[in-house]
């Protein structure tokens, strides 16, 4: 791990991370951009504060697929696809179950169908619906539940892993895929099924099976150490219901590891507004984790690992529970339904401390060395920040450091404006440096949030925020649009409604943060479509005429 430093050393620190990271277009193989979850893209060398205006950006084409898409899109440059040739790939993801290849710089002549599509759904298996698993067709979750979280891609070995969820002669199951990226072909899959001991909700005989149906697997994917790690929380709360983190071996995906939050009790799901655990540069991996029905507030005398920041060892490609933090205030979030696990954690580079928070308005900063478990007054951990009390963090932090203001935290919750908030290098400043001009936002989920720089030039940091229009998505399908701010004074540069016609998101894809790189902006949908946003062609300069030598001798009249 990463020792603390004085301010101006770690300030240091963090420009040269910033500034080492300018070297052109990168491959965005996983939630966030990287294991850190910054949500920060500081190789962007095409979109700056300049040029990103109605005048000179907009839509340029959109990319139809079958089913909404939940996950979110992953790019890879410079694929070799057998019989297409070399392209920058944009993958998709469906609620279909479908897992496309676009060439992800144009959709004109050879580009016009995807490069490569895989339908996971084969045989006896249908897509279940929503009512299907929860017995209402309305809830935060419409339409079929494939493929729901962001797989990862490990490009050194040229695979893809994605879990699906299919029904199967009325029984519900998941399958984790290794596809080959460059040929769209199934490499191995496997059924996931897991027992724990347990006496908990659901239990048998002291035993505590996975449950296929109640489970929603909606964190994205992560890789560590040989293994590709899986979570899972709940549809719609409805019991019974555990959460569940799983550990898988990319050569063979045989089993690595199983942790149930909650064998002795109940829920405690994973669910992280879709957001992949957090890994640190020795393959530890970190969760935060929802309400539970503890019976007691220290979850070591619960087995209760409810409202937690976990940490997990993947030493000997075993997954292992290391270490935790639990507020002081547990049963009174589980009483109010202001779990801690609604937003994930980021990792601040250069540091080993992490930051997460929940629906109680509240950052919590974790020194990732002692994550300290439980105290009274939670005084064992660097620092608790009041964001935006009463207001639900769902979307969460992105990072960025800016060569002007410094490191930077932004977040942009439910029915408030975006804020900006300093970091020294040990601690956040209490209040918020900037907050922002742009209208709050309207409910769940606020705004899923990206930051795309040049490292960390000034005249290049944009913030990009996807939120409903006007109305909260909260159980709903909402139209949605896309903004973007200058990060260096949250002023609004541009929206995807200044030009409706041209620029209109169309319905918000919830959770799912816009995939900036390369001079491009992915915005997934929930009507069957990634719209793609960039620099708009230069209007080609009409020839003057050229004069007739009977223009010229009446000209002369």
């Amino acid at each position: 791990m990463l020792k603390r430093y004085p301010f101006a050393c770690s300030l240091f620190i963090f420009l040269a991370l910033s500034l080492s990271l300018t070297a052109g277009p990168i491959n965005v193989v996983t939630n966030r951009y990287n294991n850190a979850r910054t949500g920060a893209n500081t190789s962007e060398t095409t979109l700056k504060v300049s040029n990103v205006n109605s005048s000179t950006f907009g839509a340029l084409f959109s990319l139809p697929v079958n089913g909404s898409v939940y996950a979110e899109p992953l790019y890879v440059q410079n694929v070799t696809i057998p019989g297409k040739g070399v392209h920058n790939v944009l993958y998709v993801f469906t609620m279909e179950d479908i897992v496309y290849a676009f060439d992800a710089d144009s959709n004109t002549g050879a580009n016009a169908e995807p490069l490569w599509q895989l339908n996971l759904v084969k045989a006896t298996y249908v897509v279940p619906t929503w009512k299907q698993i929860t017995g209402s067709a309305n809830g935060n979750v419409t339409g079929t539940v494939g493929i729901v979280s962001t797989p990862a891609i490990n490009v050194n070995n040229n695979v893809i892993f994605v879990v699906a969820r299919f029904l199967e002669n009325e029984t519900f199951i998941y399958k984790l895929f290794a596809i080959n990226m460059s040929k769209g072909t199934i490499n191995k899959s496997v059924k996931i099924s897991a027992t724990v001991p347990g006496t908990g909700v659901g239990s048998v005989a002291g035993e505590l099976a996975f449950n296929e149906k109640q489970q929603l697997q909606r964190p994205g994917l992560a890789l560590a150490n040989g293994l590709v790690i899986v979570a899972w929380s709940s549809q719609e709360d409805l019991n019974p219901y555990h959460g569940w983190i799983m550990a898988f071996r990319q050569d063979t995906l045989a089993p690595a590891g199983v942790f149930c939050t909650t064998p002795d009790g109940s829920r405690g799901g994973v669910w992280q507004s879709g957001r992949a655990p957090v890994v640190d540069s020795e393959n530890n991996v970190y969760f935060l984790t929802g309400n539970s029905e503890a019976a007691v507030d220290d979850p070591m005398f619960g087995v209760d690992f409810g409202e937690s920041a976990l940490k997990f060892s993947t030493v000997g490609q075993q997954l292992q529970l290391v270490d935790w933090f639990s507020p002081d205030n547990g049963p009174v979030l589980d009483e109010n339904d202001t779990d801690v696990g609604s937003s994930g954690l980021t990792m601040l580079p250069g540091t080993d401390l992490l930051v997460g928070g929940g629906k109680e308005g509240v950052f919590y900063l974790l020194n990732s060395a002692n994550l300290g478990h439980e105290q009274t007054g939670n005084t064992q951990i660097p620092q608790v920040l009041s964001v935006t009390p009463g207001h639900k963090i769902k979307g969460g932090p992105v990072y960025w450091s800016s060569s002007k203001l410094g490191p930077l935290v932004y977040s942009w919750d439910e029915y408030s404006r975006i804020l900006a908030f300093s970091f020294n290098g040990s601690t956040f400043e209490t209040t918020p440096l900037m907050k922002g001009k742009t209208i709050a936002s309207f409910g769940s989920p606020g705004a899923i949030l990206t930051v795309s720089a040049n490292g960390g030039n000034t005249t290049t940091g944009i913030v990009w925020a996807s939120m409903p229009i006007d109305e909260s998505a909260d159980g709903a399908v909402v139209p949605g649009i896309l903004r973007a701010l200058n990060a260096e004074n949250l002023e609004e540069i541009w929206n995807s409604q200044d030009v409706p016609a041209r620029d209109s998101v169309g319905t918000f894809a919830k959770f799912v943060p816009p995939l900036v790189v390369n001079g491009k902006v992915y915005m997934a949908t929930f009507n069957n479509a990634i719209v793609v946003y960039g620099l708009l062609p230069k209007p080609t300069a009409k020839a003057l005429p050229v004069a007739s030598e009977a223009d010229s001798v009446y000209a002369s009249k």
